[in-house]
């Protein structure tokens, strides 16, 4: 095991979860993030004797419930940990075990280099910066987002609540994605530009002179266009001559349709 794997996991494990000796601690993970789980197992295995890991074969989609096995030991423990290839974050096992009192942290889709990049951390400066952000966006009826790039971009709150995913999982119950480290909301309308210089899952790498568009109906159904490539390619939303996207959204609640769309700007 490489140094950096073993230093990230101890940092989830010390310093995210707090695990303390004789808790009952269960890492889940799958055949393509073995590694990282046997970093996590390692890392529970020198503060409590306690520990258990479970592997099993990937997920084909985000949500599929794990093996009935693994959603037992999940609610039976007082923490878990689970790197897989598929989030577990809201799947009824995930759920169940939260409710029954164990803590724990999802890591969907975490790969080598982003686990020991984003575990390279001090977590309780974050919940000290994620605490400060809140306290400045709580009151906030809207954001207005600008960018040098084009970037102009207008979200409105209305009732919905701010919320903010530290990393910290300390108390019974407490669940939180790693890495971590955000104040987010889901906001009821969002109308604007917003310029896409890096990735956006799950859509693929566009030629110059394609777009694609997005339009979702009362229900909340998407539907592509004819118009788009295919977008179930994983690549960064990049044109080929690596110029960001432009991004133009307008939605909001009720009986509004809502309509998003991508095109590489002109040379």
């Amino acid at each position: 095991m490489s140094s950096d794997l073993a230093k990230a996991a101890e940092t989830a494990v010390e310093q995210c979860l707090r695990v303390a000796p004789g808790e009952s601690v269960v890492v889940v993970t799958d055949d393509k993030r073995a590694p990282i789980g046997e970093a996590l197992y390692e890392a529970v295995s020198a503060i409590t004797d306690d520990a258990t890991i479970l592997r099993y074969p990937p997920a084909d989609q985000h949500g599929t419930e794990p093996p009935a096995p693994v959603a037992a030991a999940m609610a039976e423990s007082d923490a878990f940990l689970a790197p897989t290839t598929k989030s577990l974050s809201h799947t009824r096992a995930r759920g169940a075990a939260c409710d029954a009192g164990a803590r724990g942290a999802t890591l969907p889709g975490i790969t080598e280099d982003v686990f020991t990049t984003g575990l390279d951390a001090d977590y309780a400066a974050i919940d000290a910066a994620c605490d400060d952000v809140l306290a400045q966006v709580a009151d906030a009826d809207e954001v207005r987002v600008t960018s040098p790039a084009g970037t102009d971009i207008t979200f409105g709150i209305g009732d919905r609540e701010w919320l903010a995913d530290t990393g910290m999982v300390h108390e019974p119950g407490d669940f939180s994605n790693l890495p971590a480290g955000e104040v987010f909301i889901s906001p009821e309308t969002a109308t604007g530009t917003y310029v896409v210089d890096g990735t956006m899952m799950p859509y693929g790498l566009l030629d110059e002179d394609q777009t694609f568009s997005r339009s979702r109906s009362r229900t909340g159904s998407s539907r592509p266009s004819a118009t788009t490539r295919s977008a179930k390619s994983s690549k960064p939303p990049r044109s080929r001559s690596g110029t960001p996207r432009t991004t133009s959204q307008s939605w909001g609640s009720g009986p509004t349709s809502a309509s998003t769309s991508w095109s590489a700007p002109s040379s």
